[in-house]
């Protein structure tokens, strides 16, 4: 329906303390999956070199040219042509992925899984609130139950706001190059 060639998409994971991320390429012509990558990560840094490292590989999968039609054209007249003469042959270079394709693909990621981390904190936000609503005037450590509260939620708030940043500049990267 967006009449695109290919379809990435990436998921964000939690597995213990660490995050994981997947990433798959499809051809949308023929429904195949092209190729994916995977990798765990603990903060923004490294998982920015770990996309960094891994998506090169994946979206150049996307550059191989496919085999130009020939179509016959029906003979007119029988007619010998003149010998040609040989040219040199000159390589056909393939362009090499623009920079900022993979940057816009890198902060699209970056930004979805910062997004979804803060979702994931937006559940863990909830879970302590609940917590520090459990008898809190009985007990002996409600500030410390309240200042977990109020860090999930800046941490929250932190994730929503530059995972949106980094998701915004993605596309923009997209439209602009």
């Amino acid at each position: 329906m967006v009449s695109a060639d290919y379809v990435a998409q990436g998921r964000i994971g939690r597995f213990g303390e660490n995050l994981t991320i997947k990433v798959e390429l499809y051809n949308v012509k023929t429904g195949n999956l092209m190729g994916s990558f995977t990798g765990n990560f603990k903060d923004i840094y490294s998982a920015l070199a770990l996309i960094d490292e891994k998506s090169q590989d994946l979206f150049k999968k996307m550059l191989v040219e496919p085999k130009p039609i020939v179509v016959e054209k029906p003979e007119v007249a029988k007619i010998e042509p003149a010998p040609a003469k040989p040219e040199a042959e000159v390589p056909k270079v393939k362009e090499p992925m623009k920079t900022s394709f993979l940057v816009a693909i890198g902060l699209d990621l970056v930004g979805a899984g910062l997004i979804v981390a803060g979702y994931l904190k937006d559940k863990e936000l909830k879970d302590t609130y609940d917590n520090y609503n459990v008898d809190w005037q009985e007990r002996p450590d409600y500030d410390d139950a309240w200042s977990k509260v109020e860090s999930t939620r800046n941490q929250r708030n932190v994730f929503y706001i530059v995972g949106g940043v980094i998701l915004a500049s993605g596309i923009a990267v997209h439209i602009c190059f």
